[in-house]
């Protein structure tokens, strides 16, 4: 005779909550700074900005020429896209507050090669590439944080490329 039924259910893991100082879902990362939370700017303490969603090089935006107050987020990164005419340049142009932490630039190409990283100065970032090819090419800059945040999930920042 059994004197106990035992009940067993197995429960899906779970989910984060941006917002509360725990790591909810036992992946090691909490709140801001877990990948779940990528898009989950507002409890984050960040503001979605015009492009959100290009988190990754298959979403990238097109470059504009000039854009105000973007929010690049801890993970991923934000990447956008340019078709350059053989012969041509791009040239990016980054500004941030330097004490919120750092932005890198990076330059790929189309199959993923890296051909340039940009070198970071006290609240800008810049890079310039010429394409010596003879054919137009598409490139993909990679717009990341690298040092020294303030506000752990995003930085905010301006991009010239005329």
């Amino acid at each position: 005779c059994n004197l106990y039924d035992l009940a067993t259910e197995v429960l899906p893991p779970a989910s984060e909550i941006c917002d509360n100082l725990f790591d909810d879902d036992g992946d090691g990362v909490a709140d801001c700074q877990d990948a779940d939370c990528i898009g989950e700017y507002a409890p984050c303490g960040c503001e979605v900005d015009s492009f959100e969603g290009n988190h990754e090089p298959l979403t990238a935006a097109s470059l504009p020429a000039t854009a105000a107050d973007l929010v690049v987020p801890v993970q991923g990164g934000d990447w956008f896209r340019r078709t350059v005419a053989a012969g041509a340049t791009v040239q990016v142009d980054t500004s941030f507050a330097s004490s919120e932490g750092s932005i890198e630039l990076a330059l790929f190409s189309d199959e993923g090669d890296e051909l340039m990283r940009s070198a970071t100065s006290l609240g800008g970032a810049s890079i310039t590439w010429q394409n010596d090819g003879p054919t137009q090419r598409t490139v993909y800059l990679q717009v990341e944080l690298t040092e020294g945040i303030a506000n752990p999930s995003c930085l905010v920042y301006d991009l010239v490329a005329p």
